[in-house]
């Protein structure tokens, strides 16, 4: 593979890196880490002051036999905004990336990128400040993050996570690649959840609230994918004005409740646990990413008024 083709495949990964801002197809391999909506809509840059999601639902090519899928989420609170690098096996660094792209701003949290098709093959990152100088320096010295594989036809979400300075039971910051499946069946829709929020312990998250509440994720814990059958992903009838909510598992008192939600038929939704329980600046929220869209829509619910 020429570097010219890595560097433009990787070049065009944040072609749209602001995507979800602070709101926020068939193909791809499903599978585990390795490491939701009222209707409205949300800008490519900003999200909506609604807390409910509808979305486009067009698919994502799959690009050559030779492509893997890769977006990338900025979901560690408080983290200032990131660039980064890439380096394939055995070649040089790429980036920063966004730069190349005229975003100097960087990719804020929490903001998410469309897929993109990026060759085959095995990489490092490198996180660097915005409108770096070039890829010689990490950001906050933070240790490259190597081995990430891209496998053809493979579908991946790259998550910043956790924090930078962790207090407590907070999870330092650190970079995590989960496997996506972008398929769903008609007139339905598949849905998982992404414990991210450092610090909150393990939870449940379900449907309806307080006395009503029904677990449909348990005791999740941070960094992991609810499971549901052993499957990453629940296959769900459309909701429609739908009462979501998570609690600490175990506990009857709701955390977070959203109401409200709508999501129609169709869609491939990802609900990440982000922010900190309790934290004023960046307080316990759901970011939730309708994998289809074209351009990376996201809400983050609840919406600030």
């Amino acid at each position: 593979m020429s570097h010219r083709v890595i560097c433009a495949a990787t070049i065009a990964l944040l072609s749209a890196a602001t995507a979800c801002g602070d709101s926020s197809g068939t193909g791809g391999a499903g599978g585990a880490s390795t490491t939701t909506s009222t209707t409205g809509s949300s800008s490519s840059s900003k999200a909506s002051s609604s807390s409910s999601t509808t979305g486009s639902t067009t698919s994502t090519s799959t690009g050559g036999a030779m492509n893997g899928k890769v977006r990338v989420v900025h979901l560690s609170p408080g983290a200032p905004a990131v660039d980064f690098c890439v380096t394939p096996q055995g070649g040089a660094a790429i980036g920063p990336v966004l730069k190349g792209l005229g975003k100097t701003a960087g990719l804020s949290y929490p903001s998410a990128t469309p897929y993109v098709d990026l060759p085959a093959g095995t990489y490092s990152a490198r996180i660097v400040a915005p409108n770096a100088a070039d890829c010689s320096t990490a950001l906050a010295n933070l240790p490259d993050i190597p081995g990430i594989q891209v496998a053809a036809n493979g579908v991946y979400t790259v998550a910043a996570t956790g924090v930078l300075s962790p207090q407590g039971a907070q999870q330092p910051f650190a970079v995590k690649l989960y496997v996506d499946d972008l398929t769903v069946a008609a007139n339905k829709n598949s849905v998982r959840f992404i414990h991210t929020s450092p610090g909150t312990p393990a939870v449940d998250v379900g449907t309806g609230s307080a006395n009503t509440f029904a677990a449909v994720w348990d005791n999740v814990v941070y960094g992991d994918v609810g499971k549901v059958a052993n499957k990453d992903y629940v296959s769900i009838d459309p909701l429609n004005n739908a009462t979501l909510s998570a609690r600490a598992h175990g506990t009857t008192t709701d955390a977070l409740v959203l109401n409200g939600v709508t999501v129609p038929g169709g869609q491939v939704v990802t609900v990440f646990a982000v922010g900190i329980l309790g934290n004023n600046t960046t307080p316990l929220k759901a970011l939730a990413c309708l994998d289809l869209s074209a351009d990376g829509t996201c809400l983050l619910l609840p919406a600030t008024p």
